[in-house]
């Protein structure tokens, strides 16, 4: 391998690297997540960019900041007790196209779906479109002093480990590729051409 060969691999590797990078960013962004008051009657309207056809996850997220689990699972349910629901919204939520509604759903939210550390999600559904601009509408007409505790979210995402597109194939073997075997080239490629130039100093 020549210098200028060794030196154009390093440029690939950093070149797709950064590619990676922004690929990823793009194509693993929500769709939505903006802060909605469950306090008061919401009627709200988003507009949404959808970046790839997958399923997509429709919720409401609430932080846990450190309030008692007790509390949290008496406003917002125990997913593992159906006893304990947790209080109910009435929720109806619809995606439109341009002026054509896609998709839309009536229901009353109860219980939880999901805990993370942070985060407990309620769950309003999912939705699987063409990618492109959407329009994203949710009303909730009986509001609860309850989610005053709480700072809410409307959002709109995947779970990656349930992703089984192209780009979501590309995100996980591009990210192994940069971590695992793109330094290990890169290292033996500028081991070359250090110990070329040491050879070359010591000759001169």
């Amino acid at each position: 391998m020549s210098n200028r060969s060794a030196i154009i691999a390093i440029i690939i590797l950093a070149a797709h690297a950064l590619f990676t990078h922004f690929f990823s960013e793009h194509f693993s962004k929500a769709p939505l997540k903006e802060p909605i008051n469950l306090t008061d009657s919401v009627n709200s309207t988003f507009e949404i960019y959808i970046p790839m056809e997958q399923t997509y996850e429709i919720n409401l997220l609430f932080d846990r900041k450190e309030l008692d689990f007790e509390y949290l699972k008496s406003v917002l349910g125990n997913m593992t007790n159906n006893d304990e629901n947790g209080m109910p919204l009435n929720v109806v939520w619809s995606l439109y196209k341009e002026d054509s509604l896609v998709k839309s759903n009536s229901l009353i939210a109860l219980n939880s779906c999901g805990w993370s550390q942070a985060q407990v999600y309620r769950c309003l559904g999912k939705i699987k479109v063409p990618s492109g601009k959407y329009k994203f509408s949710i009303n909730v007409n009986n509001p609860s002093r309850e989610f005053a505790n709480f700072t809410s979210y409307i959002s709109i995402n995947y779970n990656f480990k349930n992703a089984h597109t192209w780009q979501t194939s590309y995100m996980f073997l591009g990210m192994l590729f940069n971590i695992f075997i793109a330094p290990f080239i890169g290292g033996i490629i500028l081991l070359i051409l250090i110990v070329r130039y040491i050879r070359h100093l010591t000759s001169a």
